[in-house]
């Protein structure tokens, strides 16, 4: 059933390239309880295909992350706590960095920071692996 689905995706996708200029999309789910695993969204713009926008959630259906692509590079990220309050928003600023914003898990503002694309990474990474 998966692999049908997968498919009908494809063949979507690839009817649409020359047919339409609205998003295209595809869903993944958890296995053990049915709730949206994943959703990511592709643009179709001068007979291309771009990532436009990527979501995860978490096993109990909250939003884990949202990220939004421009012409395939990466612009937005946001983080979610499993309780669903936002964690963090990094979003792009000039070419040499971006602009970050964190919460507490209790929604309360904790900092706001300018960094560079590489100190962007690394806090990211850390913010991550600690509190999600």
């Amino acid at each position: 059933m998966i692999n049908n689905m997968k498919i009908l995706i494809m063949i979507l996708l690839l009817f649409s390239i020359g047919t339409s200029n609205s998003p295209v999309y595809d869903i993944k789910y958890h296995y053990d309880n049915k709730n949206i695993k994943s959703i990511i969204y592709y643009n179709i713009r001068n007979n291309k295909i771009e990532l436009g926008r990527v979501e995860l959630y978490w096993i109990n259906g909250q939003k884990y992350s949202e990220t939004y692509h421009v012409s395939g590079l990466k612009y937005k990220e946001m983080l979610w706590y499993e309780n669903g309050q936002k964690g963090m928003e990094c979003k792009e600023v000039d070419a040499r960095g971006v602009n970050c914003k964190y919460w507490s898990r209790d929604g309360n503002s904790a900092k706001e920071e300018e960094l560079s694309d590489s100190e962007e990474n690394e806090l990211f990474l850390e913010y991550r692996n600690r509190y999600f």
